[in-house]
């Protein structure tokens, strides 16, 4: 991100890239040429003791992050925006501080208290106790929904007046609807004759992957799960396949080629899938979760239960009427997260709001 006279440095997880969620928005960015430069853990030049420490509940970033907000601070800029969790350590710069969150750790692990206790524990106090202090050390946090917004006022006690929104956008000129469904689960290997449920997110317990399993089993040999990714080498079952490794370039396709985008993800913050898929008018039902927590004119779409679900899939995939008016319905909630709407907000954000 670079506006005339700032020279703004990004401080990633990963580098942008056209895989994941935060790493997509980056790389979005790029590619509508707001230019910044990037340093994250992919760093060639990362000393090595970092190197071999473990992603495991996000180690490798709590104890890189002085090493890399340093490296920022090296190169003089004017902003420096970093990534949720980094901006923990107190850095003496003369560059305004920036969080860019997009979703909580924390919050997202306190979904394990029934699954593990100990998994819950260790989100709550210990990886709690970095990112309230990386909010706290920033000058400014950038939010990727009101969700997140109100996350961090309630949950981090932020004063709100610190936290701006940007939503995440979506390319609508390459995420659009495509006629020719029949022709693309031939180029992909997918059947003709079953109804094609895609799961956007990686196969996991945070975005609900046991959910949308229960929810496939249950429906039937007529449906048939499609999971974006490598194949899990665990996951032995008939109705569920996966599409391998896919450019995004090519996800326009795969997001056309199913009937319905079945996203029951415990926690999100404003997750990108979504707003691909309803741009290429696939309906969602979803869980109420990022963007459907204050997104009142899809409610009739998010489910709690599988029940609930398998219920909605049914209603829309056996009436002809009711699946059309779903794919309009999605296609122009689109409309409201354009890319170009999301770096115009991010635009003026730099020239007036980190003042």
């Amino acid at each position: 991100m670079k506006e005339e006279g700032q020279k703004i440095i990004s401080v990633t997880v990963k580098k942008p890239s056209n895989a994941g969620g935060a790493e997509i928005v980056w790389q979005n960015l790029k590619n509508k040429r707001i230019n910044f430069e990037n340093i994250s853990l992919e760093e060639k030049n990362l000393p090595f003791i970092y190197k071999k420490i473990p992603y495991f509940f996000h180690l490798k970033e709590i104890f890189a992050s002085k090493w890399l907000l340093k490296k920022a601070k090296s190169k003089n800029p004017e902003i420096i925006v970093y990534d949720k969790i980094f901006g923990w350590p107190k850095i003496k710069t003369k560059a305004r501080k920036i969080c860019y969150n997009h979703g909580s750790y924390t919050l997202a692990g306190l979904e394990f208290k029934r699954k593990n206790y100990f998994v819950y524990l260790i989100y709550k106090y210990f990886l709690g106790y970095f990112e309230k202090k990386s909010y706290k050390n920033a000058e400014k946090i950038i939010a990727v929904s009101e969700s997140v917004k109100k996350e961090m006022k309630d949950y981090f006690k932020i004063n709100k007046e610190k936290i701006h929104v940007i939503d995440n956008g979506v390319d609508l000129k390459k995420f659009k609807s495509l006629k020719n469904k029949k022709e693309l689960r031939k180029k992909y290997s997918l059947p003709l004759n079953k109804k094609i449920l895609f799961f956007p997110g990686r196969p996991s317990f945070g975005k609900g992957f046991d959910i949308a399993k229960k929810i496939v089993n249950e429906l039937g040999e007529k449906y048939l799960l499609l999971v974006l990714g490598e194949k899990n080498k665990k996951e032995d079952n008939e109705k569920i396949k996966f599409t391998g490794k896919i450019p995004n370039e090519n996800m326009p396709e795969i997001y056309n080629s199913a009937d319905i985008c079945l996203f029951p993800s415990r926690y999100e913050g404003n997750s990108v899938s979504v707003l691909e898929s309803a741009a290429c008018g696939t309906p969602l039902v979803l869980s109420n979760a990022g963007l459907m927590k204050t997104e009142e004119t899809m409610k009739e779409f998010v489910c709690k239960y599988p029940d609930e679900y398998i219920e909605k899939i049914k209603e829309l995939l056996e009436d002809k009427k009711e699946y059309e008016k779903a794919s309009k319905k999605w296609n122009k909630f689109s409309k409201e997260y354009s890319i170009e709407k999301q770096i115009n907000k991010l635009k003026k954000f730099l020239e007036n709001g980190t003042k």
